[in-house]
């Protein structure tokens, strides 16, 4: 086709018609592109000359409200109207959104919004994978140990571990896509750094083979073979010098994503300073991305700084693990013991033979080092009384070090504990280590725990070892957990009292049960619990998307109750991440008929009359004098408390 020849005038007033005409064309630009088979690259310093004279002085008016959800529709996005109010200015903040099809228009926000970063309710017939690497299992060992390699002694425990357990990792992913497939199925594929700072420069590797303790190693061998199963990209250290370089192969903050950012940092408090050591950049502008695994927990008086520092003379002068400012749901238990943290898990091991009958006899006692047997002596000598009394002492190298008559098996291998543990009646605890896994192997093998009570309970301001915890929660006995089982698989009793030990002996003597094991423990379970986890829970974001806000359930706790006890007592779970769905005026004034309502950084508010004012303040487990509180409740699942039924 040939242009017609066109006058000198004629040509000017043609151009500036077609410019007129053309004025969304930049809008369009990235699409043009792909239509015309041209990389945006090419054209990128013409566009953004353009684009920034056509921004400044539009020709015509884009239409930001079409395609906005109904009401009905926004229930369970309670970010997507405010999100949707930034784009109709910040997309034009950075290329990236337009490289992404956002183009001025409300369908383009509402396709990225939906797709991109999950704020608003996808639109008819859309995908919420397009553009996005969709996570498939990945079930190669060899491809998951080629990652684990920085100090080979460190993963030593955690790979026998892995390999002994793989044939029921496998099992379990299996069991979960046919039982939860929504929740299994079309997941973003996340790359992921694992920084095990604990064992950096400790010898924690080394003693896991000696008798040391094994609880977070057991922890994370369980995370790490769930991230790997589900099929997440892991880049994983002990060693300064590779956390370093994992940090470094990710670039740098830019507002939407575009494929070469982190997307969950895993690690713990000592790995949280050499990362913020070595490279605070990084770690700042990734801060809601970390996740800390902390087993005994961090309560909010602790978390914030500011708070801790204002209230030390009833908190305790020093708080070393504390103080991140974090939103408490990023940090990760080891049991569900407080509804403010998230809870994390591991996976009960067991090798039982489920078809062989055996005649269980004798009291396995639970303690494997010597210093835990040091003011046991009475414990021990009731148990002799009635029963043969076992032991796995690492240490103790010649008859003297521990009773006599006591059989010591030394050190066993994890198989061959739970094979001792299928063969004795009883599990009897000496109070130390607290909060251990082997009291869970031993019910889950069958036999009876009997749990020391502590009374008056142990906690920061009673007890030494948790003196530096950032938590005030006191344990009423070694393993609370499976003091809320009860009998007739745990009989919790003060250990100290010969005459209630005895009897709680000799109970246990003359009771069968079968071996119990809840489901959150078990592979099925964990597999489930961080697929959800990863993909779900966004703490990025001060309102919460997940748990689902249609799960909240709101409840006005008595006076001087905590949040955690006022749910409780309904059937129900407080959930930390929904304190933001009730902090609001009209809620307060509606349900606990006020008048006015203040607004304060109080550790128990929302409460009477008074709003958060400091979010990292906001607390399930707080309580103070006669205080009123609004608490946020949500159900749960039968054996998986961490979920609700909603949250799947």
């Amino acid at each position: 086709m040939r242009w017609p020849r066109l006058c000198r005038g004629s040509r000017l007033l043609f151009l500036i018609v077609l410019s007129l005409v053309g004025g969304g064309i930049v809008y369009e630009y990235w699409t043009l592109t792909r239509l015309v088979e041209i990389s945006p690259t090419v054209i990128a310093t013409e566009a953004t000359t353009l684009e920034k004279t056509k921004r400044e002085k539009p020709h015509f008016a884009l239409n930001t409200g079409e395609c906005f959800p109904l009401d009905s529709q926004l229930v369970d996005f309670p970010n997507c109207r405010s999100k949707w109010e930034w784009m109709k200015e910040g997309w034009k903040t950075d290329a990236c959104y337009a490289h992404m099809g956002v183009n001025g228009t409300g369908c383009s926000f509402r396709r990225y919004l939906s797709i991109t970063e999950r704020h608003c309710p996808l639109m008819d017939g859309g995908n919420p994978m397009e553009g996005k690497t969709i996570a498939q299992p990945n079930f190669s060992l060899d491809q998951l140990f080629a990652k684990m390699v920085d100090k080979p002694v460190n993963f030593e425990f955690m790979k026998k571990r892995i390999s002994r357990m793989w044939d029921s990792w496998k099992e379990s992913y299996t069991e979960n896509v046919k039982k939860h497939s929504k929740s299994m199925e079309n997941r973003n594929k996340l790359r992921i750094i694992l920084h095990l700072g604990f064992l950096t420069n400790t010898k924690f590797g080394e003693l896991s083979s000696k008798g040391g303790p094994l609880g977070e190693l057991v922890q994370w061998s369980d995370l790490i073979a769930s991230l790997h199963i589900l099929g997440h990209d892991l880049r994983i250290s002990t060693l300064t010098d590779t956390v370093v370089r994992n940090m470094d192969s990710f670039s740098g903050m830019r507002p939407c994503p575009n494929g070469t950012q982190i997307d969950l940092i895993f690690t713990d408090i000592m790995g949280l300073r050499v990362m913020q050591r070595k490279r605070r950049p990084f770690v700042a502008g990734n801060k809601c991305k970390l996740r800390l695994l902390d087993s005994f927990g961090t309560q909010a008086e602790f978390n914030s700084r500011e708070y801790f520092t204002g209230h030390k003379s009833e908190l305790g002068k020093t708080n070393p693990w504390g103080g991140h400012d974090l939103a408490l749901r990023q940090f990760l238990s080891l049991y569900p013991h407080t509804p403010d943290n998230t809870f994390l898990g591991f996976v009960v091991n067991t090798h039982r033979n489920e078809t062989e009958e055996k005649a269980r006899s004798g009291v396995l006692i639970y303690g494997k080092e010597k210093y835990m047997w040091e003011k046991a002596g009475e414990a021990v000598k009731t148990a002799m009384e009635i029963t043969e009394v076992h032991a796995t002492v690492a240490d103790a190298f010649d008859a003297s070090a521990l009773p006599a008559g006591v059989i010591n098996h030394g050190l066993l291998g994890e198989e061959e504990f739970h094979r001792l543990l299928g063969k004795v009646q009883i599990f009897l605890g000496l109070g130390f280590p607290f909060e251990g896994p082997a009291p869970l192997e031993a019910v889950a093998h069958g036999a009876i725990f009997i749990n020391p009570r502590f009374d008056p309970p142990k906690g920061r301001l009673t007890e030494k070892f948790f003196a530096e915890k950032p938590t005030l929660r006191a344990l009423s006995s070694q393993c609370p957990y499976l003091e809320e089982m009860g009998e007739p698989w745990v009989i919790t009793v003060d250990t100290k009292n010969t005459t209630a030990l005895r009897d709680a002996l000799q109970r246990a003597v003359q009771s069968e049960v079968t071996p119990r094991l809840p489901s959150e423990l078990t592979a099925s379970g964990m597999v489930l619990r961080v697929s959800l986890m990863v993909d779900r829970l966004n703490t990025c974001e001060i309102i919460p998307v997940w748990p689902p806000p249609s799960a909240l359930r709101e409840i006005v706790g008595k006076a001087g109750v905590s949040c955690e006890s006022a749910c409780s007592s309904a059937g129900l779970r407080c959930d930390s991440a929904l304190f933001p769905l009730v902090n609001k005026k009209e809620k307060l004034m509606r349900m606990m008929e006020c008048d006015t309502v203040a607004i304060a950084p109080s550790i128990v508010a929302p409460s009477k009359c008074t709003l958060q004012e400091n979010v990292l303040l906001f607390s399930c487990s707080a309580s103070v004098g006669g205080t009123v509180r609004l608490c946020p409740c949500r159900d749960f699942l039968p054996d998986q408390r961490e979920l609700c039924s909603q949250c799947l």
